[in-house]
């Protein structure tokens, strides 16, 4: 498995809310981590675009771009 590197400001909130105890920062936490998903998704998407073969391409790319304007609206 790979490593995901987050922000700053992520892992501070997730430090205040696993450590402190300060569970205001739930809503902010899921926005950032669902974010981040997202992110992870279209960029896993975007290179099996790149890595498929001609044929495959086509259908890799409508993928690609079916996820991405499902996330924007």
């Amino acid at each position: 498995m790979a490593n995901i590197q987050i922000s700053e400001k992520l892992f501070i909130q997730l430090v205040k809310y696993h450590l402190l105890d300060n569970k205001e920062l739930s809503k902010e936490i899921k926005i950032e981590l669902d974010n981040k998903l997202t992110k992870l998704i279209n960029r896993d998407l975007y290179s099996k675009y790149l890595q498929a073969e001609q044929k495959n391409k086509r259908e890799a790319l409508e993928e690609y771009i079916k996820h991405k304007n499902s996330t924007t609206l």
